[in-house]
């Protein structure tokens, strides 16, 4: 009579279904689940029945599921450094519209339309600063030999003006001539007609004097929008997330 192996768990000798407890003389009930990793191993014997020449082997063990990752939500976090670059960005923004806003009320643009209309005939005064100037006319009738202007060194030099137009309100203007100012000072202008009368700064010198407002103002708003979107990227911005493995 052959020995059996020792008890164990082993593979069911029907060739299928789960492992089954040998007691060391009968088999027993089918395991529930997978056994734990067993190293003993049988001897040599009849267990499957005549014939049997080696001991079943000891059933695999069932692979382990890997651990489940997790990632962990950290709370947002701003960046200052965005946040304080847009609020510098904000603030400079709203100085140089500031500034650009003051240099165009202040411009020479700005006061050719505000300047006092002399209407002649008649005698005023003006300040004039030293540069070239034009002298612009309602009137078709009134031209350049009506006009006459003294200054602290006494009369100036009219020469014949251009073709541009000057626009105030429902007015239209001629130009009719043009003079240098040497020196800045009061000058008496006297009109020898019935004419509205307007002494300022040459077209083209308005429009540079506009031009420095005009770019104040662009760069400030430039400067706002930009300071804007760093604070509200900066507001916004969140950490990325680490992945952390659960043990």
């Amino acid at each position: 009579m052959n020995q059996g192996p020792p008890p164990g768990w082993y593979p069911n000798p029907s060739g299928s279904g789960p492992a089954r407890w040998w007691d060391g003389s009968q088999w027993g009930a089918e395991a529930p689940t997978p056994p734990d990793d067993r190293t003993e191993t049988a001897p040599s014997g009849d267990v499957y029945g005549a014939g049997a020449t080696s001991a079943p082997t000891a059933p695999p063990v069932a692979p382990t599921a890997p651990a489940p990752v997790h990632r962990e939500k950290r709370p947002r976090q701003p960046s200052k450094p965005l946040i304080i670059v847009g609020i510098v960005g904000i603030v400079l923004g709203v100085l140089l519209g500031v500034f650009g806003a003051v240099s165009i009320i202040r411009s020479d643009f700005v006061k050719v339309f505000t300047t006092e209309t002399l209407e002649g005939p008649g005698t005023f005064t003006v300040d004039l600063r030293a540069g070239e100037h034009t002298v612009w006319s309602d009137d078709a009738d009134v031209q350049r030999a009506d006009i006459t202007i003294t200054g602290p060194d006494g009369e100036v030099t009219l020469r014949a003006g251009s073709t541009s137009e000057l626009t105030r309100g429902d007015d239209e203007f001629d130009e009719i001539a043009r003079f240098d100012v040497d020196r800045a000072g009061t000058y008496t202008v006297e009109i020898d007609g019935r004419a509205q009368v307007v002494v300022g700064l040459p077209i083209a010198d308005l429009v540079g004097s506009l031009l420095v407002g005009i770019v104040l103002v662009v760069l400030a708003f430039l400067g706002i929008v930009v300071g804007v979107i760093l604070l509200l990227v900066g507001a916004l911005r969140r950490a990325k997330p680490a992945a952390l493995q659960t043990p």
